[in-house]
């Protein structure tokens, strides 16, 4: 066989990965969206102390700027079958758990709504997680 055949060629790039980030952005942008609608819901019915809507409608808008860095670097680091965009896409995971984890326990006020959303994106980002690891094995051997 010839060095440089379409088998030597072959992608190692993970189609489920790039499937569940890309699902996984247009998930983030429903949920930014309803979260948002919940904390105006809650800001008119709830009382609230003082400052502490706006800090966590602030803490949302930081979580949807980390999700937007986290798939482009996991989408870029598993086309270009690169380790450090896609280990820096695992490390933004695990900050994108603990942003869904403070959301989901910590706020002043859940709602079922909420705790729905963030079981679903805590899914996400466990299989993305699993997947970027599998991705980094596969990158890191020599072909």
């Amino acid at each position: 066989m010839r060095s440089g055949s379409a088998q030597d060629q072959s992608s190692r790039s993970y189609l489920s990965l790039q499937v569940l980030i890309f699902f996984n952005g247009w998930f983030d942008l429903l949920f930014v969206v309803v979260e948002y609608l919940v904390f105006l819901w809650k800001g008119l019915s709830l009382p609230y102390p003082p400052h502490t809507l706006g800090l966590e409608c602030g803490l949302v808008a930081l979580w949807a700027i980390l999700e937007w860095a986290r798939g482009f670097l996991g989408s870029m680091g598993n086309k270009t079958e690169q380790v450090v965009p896609t280990a820096w896409f695992l490390l933004l995971t695990l900050l994108g758990v603990l942003g869904n984890l403070y959301l989901v326990h910590y706020q002043i006020y859940v709602t079922r709504l909420e705790f729905v959303i963030n079981i679903i994106s805590f899914v996400f980002l466990g299989l993305e997680f699993i997947l970027g690891i599998l991705a980094i094995v596969g990158f890191a051997r020599p072909r």
